[in-house]
Formats: C-alpha cells, structure tokens, sequence
C-alpha cells in the first residue's frame, strides 16, 4: 500500500542521526504564530518530533499526531514532555481539543482522493479557534512536474532509485532501495498556488501568506519544490 512509511524510509531519511534541519521551519512558525497568541499547536503528522519538541521547549503547549507507532516511538523517547498520539489524520475529528494553530509540514497533506484532502482541511479547520491558523508545507504542482523522472542518491549507505509519475494532479513516487527488495510507494494530490488557495476558501480559510522557502517575500515559483501557506479561520 502506497504512503505507509516503512522501517526503511525512516532509516533513510529521518533517523534522528541524519534527519534534515528545520530551524528555517521553526522560525516561520514563531514569528507568524507567535507562542502569546497561538499557543496550542497540533503536529499532524508529527513523525519524530522535529517540531513539536523544539516548539515546546519555548512554551509552545503541542500534540503531536501520527499513524507511526515507530515514529511516535523515537519522539516520546526523546520529548518526554510532550503529548503525542497515535492517529490517522483522516480520524482528526475524533481529537476532542480546540487549538490556535495546526501545523501540516514536509508535504504530508493530499494523501487521500481530493474529497478526502478537502474533508482533512475542514477538519483542521474546525480544530482551531476563530483567528486560529494553519501552516501548510506542500509541494508546488508547476515544481514536480519539471522534476526528473528517475533519480538516484546515496543515502545512509544504500542507493536509493526514485521514480516519479505525474497524472493530473496525482504524484506517484516510488522508492527502490539497495538493500531491500519491497518497493517502497507513495502517493499524493498535489496543488498549484491558486488550486490550493481554492481549497483553502472553500472551507472557510483566508489565504495570509503563500510562499516558498519559508520567505513571505518569495512567492512560490516553478524553481523550488515546496511552498508554504499560512491560512486563518474566518469564523
């Protein structure tokens, strides 16, 4: 099943040895919401706690969410102090809390069919507070479709072949690594700036920042994969 995320993946990309910095991350999300006025955070997907332990230790009062019992795993051992649960995203409706902002990072929204993607950001929606606000870090669908089809690196001592299948707006990746014979798949739903913008109105959230390399003044653009929008509860 594509978007399950096995041991191997994590080995390669996320073990607390050699996972990527996020502290560009960290300072958007203090400047843009402030830890005196958002002070409830919820990480979904929180994966190891690369944000969710650095923003608590500032003061921030954050859950963490994942389906990983792994990642929740290495996350709890190393933040003792926060609170992580284990739960799909698609199940957000059933966390009884209200927050001041959701964090959705490192490309993990759009896992399901486009009316699933629009029932998660509804959820998140209904999970803030008025004002509340939600920081979305997704890919840009006008960067992935000028991404090479087949690539290969070396990572953690193992050769990792990607391949990648743009249809529509349906993004298959696949992962092939040297030393596991499992193909490791992947799928998303994936926007352009005005598409997600689109969804984000539809469900009653205001488009306040849309951006790349967590820059509010470098607009998103065909050169850089990723882009981040910050969105507020309009009521």
């Amino acid at each position: 099943m594509p978007n399950e995320f096995p041991a191997v993946w994590f080995d390669t990309f996320l073990s607390p040895t050699n996972a990527a910095p996020v502290d560009r991350e960290l300072d958007f999300i203090r400047l843009h919401l402030p830890v005196s006025e958002y002070p409830r955070l919820l990480d979904v997907p929180c994966g190891i706690g690369r944000h969710s332990g650095p923003l608590a230790a500032v003061g921030y009062e954050v859950v963490g969410i994942d389906k990983s019992g792994a990642a929740l795993a290495v996350a709890r051992q190393q933040y003792p102090d926060v609170e992580f649960r284990e739960l799909d995203m698609f199940a957000l409706k059933t966390v009884a809390r209200t927050f001041d902002g959701v964090l959705c990072l490192w490309q993990s929204f759009g896992y399901g069919d486009s009316e699933q993607n629009r029932g998660v950001l509804a959820d998140m929606h209904q999970l803030l507070r008025p004002g509340g606000r939600i920081l979305l870090d997704i890919y840009n669908a006008e960067a992935a479709a000028l991404l090479p089809p087949l690539a290969a690196e070396q990572r953690r001592g193992r050769t990792v072949w990607t391949r990648r299948v743009l249809t529509d707006r349906r993004l298959l990746v696949e992962l092939e690594y040297s030393d596991v014979e499992e193909i490791d798949r992947h799928e998303w739903e994936i926007f352009n700036p005005s598409q997600i913008k689109q969804l984000a109105a539809e469900v009653d959230l205001d488009t306040l920042v849309c951006c790349a390399w967590f820059d509010p003044a470098f607009p998103p653009n065909k050169e850089h994969l990723r882009m981040q929008l910050l969105l507020e509860r309009l009521r």
